[in-house]
C-alpha cells in the first residue's frame, strides 16, 4: 500500500490563516454582545468567557500549532492545535449573530 501526504503543512496554514482573519471579527462582535444582557443572559455570560478566550487563547493555539507542526514527532499535535483555535472565534460569531 502506498502511503499518501496530505501537506499537514498546508492544512495548518489554513487554519493559522483563517483564526487570524476571524479573531478581530469576534472582538467587534464579543464587543457587543453585553447589549443584549436584558435579552439573554444566560447567552451574553457564554459569549463573554468565549470573547475573552478567543483573543487570549486562540493565538496562543495559533502559535503553538505553528511550532509544533515544525517537527515530525509533533505534527498531529499541532494540528489538534490549530484546529482547535479556531473554536472561539467562530463560537463567539455564531452566538452574538443568533442574539
Amino acid at each position: 500500500m502506498r502511503e499518501t501526504n496530505l501537506d499537514p503543512q498546508g492544512a495548518s496554514m489554513w487554519t493559522t490563516a483563517w483564526t487570524v482573519a476571524l479573531i478581530p471579527v469576534a472582538f467587534l462582535f464579543g464587543g457587543l454582545a453585553p447589549m443584549a444582557t436584558d435579552a439573554r443572559p444566560g447567552t451574553v455570560a457564554v459569549t463573554t468567557a468565549l470573547w475573552w478566550s478567543s483573543w487570549t487563547v486562540a493565538p496562543l493555539l495559533v502559535v503553538a500549532s505553528r511550532l509544533l507542526s515544525a517537527r515530525p514527532g509533533t505534527a498531529v499535535a499541532g494540528r489538534w492545535a490549530g484546529r482547535a483555535a479556531l473554536g472561539p472565534p467562530v463560537a463567539v460569531i455564531l452566538l452574538t449573530s443568533a442574539m
